[in-house]
């Protein structure tokens, strides 16, 4: 599962665009705003032109996005944990069987990957998602019909 700021972007944006939006980010890694001018610039005019009750909806969706990766990233520090803990543990009883060894490399690879999807998720879509809601707050400021 990929981060679901990601799939945000992605469903509102397009591939492209996206992949192009990352690369803005990475470019500019060592500049601590967390706005881009170039990103905000480039989905405010490919959103100016939708109709209010669509940018009313995607407003929805993000929304309701934000709640979800709330909860993921509420759940990743408990998951992550009790991962930890079952090495440590498994580590600690010492076992001679090879399939231990095997566990404990398939579980580090999964906390690995899962640790990779949290901290893009965290800090790069983040800021992706800090840029598309001030454009949705500028295009829609009343969030009324």
């Amino acid at each position: 599962m990929g981060s679901v700021y990601k799939k945000l972007v992605r469903r509102e944006f397009g591939e492209e665009n996206y992949a192009r939006y990352c690369r803005y980010l990475l470019y500019e890694t060592g500049r601590n705003s967390p706005q881009n001018p170039m990103i905000y610039e480039d989905m405010y005019h490919f959103l100016e032109g939708k109709d209010k009750q669509v940018l009313l909806f995607m407003r929805g969706r993000l929304e309701q996005v934000l709640i979800k990766a709330f909860f993921i990233s509420k759940g990743y520090t408990a998951k992550l944990s009790a991962a930890l803990g079952v090495m440590f543990f498994v580590l600690l009883m010492q076992p001679i069987q090879p399939v231990f060894g095997i566990l404990l490399t398939v579980l580090g690879i999964g906390i690995a990957v899962k640790t990779h999807e949290y901290i893009v998720n965290r800090y790069m879509d983040a800021r992706l998602i800090w840029i598309y809601k001030n454009v949705l707050d500028r295009l829609c400021p009343d969030g009324k019909k």
